[in-house]
C-alpha cells in the first residue's frame, strides 16, 4: 500500500491535486469474515477503485482518494457511513476512520499513513466522533523540511570536520 500511496501522491502532485487517505477500522471485525468482504465491496462500489482499497491491520481497510480534500473526503465518508448495512453497526460498532490530505505538499506514502494514523487515534465510536482529520499546515510544514534539511547539511559538514 505506502509504495502505490506514495506513486498516487506525485502523480497527484504533478498534476497540482489534492489526495486523501483514509484508514477506517471496524473493530471486531476479521478480514475473513463475511462482513469484511461486505464492507469491502460497498466501499469499492461506493466510494473508490478497488486498485485503491487496501487491507488495513485485522480489522481494517485503508482507501486512497484522488483528487479529494479533506473537508470532501469527509463529506464522502459521512454519506458512506450513513448508508452503511446496519447490521454491521449492530454486530460491531460503528467504524472508525482517520484521513489526512496531501493539502499542497510534497510528501510520500509513509507520511500520510503516519497522519492517518494519528488522527484515528483518536476517533472514537459515536457520530459526532467517528472520523478524525488531520489537519495541516503547509507552510508550517516546509518550515519544518528546511529545518530538518539544513539540521542535516549541518550534521554532514561537522562529520566531514571530524
Amino acid at each position: 500500500m505506502e509504495k502505490r500511496l506514495t506513486l498516487e501522491l506525485e502523480r497527484a502532485a504533478f498534476n497540482e491535486q489534492d489526495l486523501s487517505l483514509v484508514l477506517m477500522r471496524i473493530p471486531g471485525m476479521e478480514k475473513t469474515g463475511e462482513t469484511y468482504r461486505k464492507v469491502s465491496k460497498s466501499i469499492q462500489t461506493s466510494i473508490a477503485f478497488e486498485d485503491l482499497v487496501f487491507e488495513y491491520g485485522q480489522d481494517g481497510v485503508a482507501i486512497v482518494l484522488p483528487n479529494s480534500s479533506l473537508e470532501q473526503s469527509i463529506t464522502t465518508l459521512k454519506g458512506f457511513l450513513k448508508k452503511l448495512d446496519p447490521s454491521i453497526t449492530k454486530q460491531f460498532s460503528l467504524p472508525r476512520c482517520g484521513v489526512s490530505s496531501r493539502n499542497g505538499r510534497l510528501i510520500d506514502g509513509k507520511q500520510l499513513i503516519l497522519e492517518a494514523e494519528g488522527a484515528l487515534k483518536k476517533a472514537g465510536d459515536t457520530w459526532k466522533d467517528c472520523i478524525v482529520g488531520f489537519r495541516s499546515d503547509p507552510g508550517k510544514y516546509r518550515e519544518y523540511i528546511a529545518r530538518k534539511e539544513a539540521s542535516q547539511t549541518f550534521e554532514e559538514a561537522t562529520a566531514a570536520n571530524s
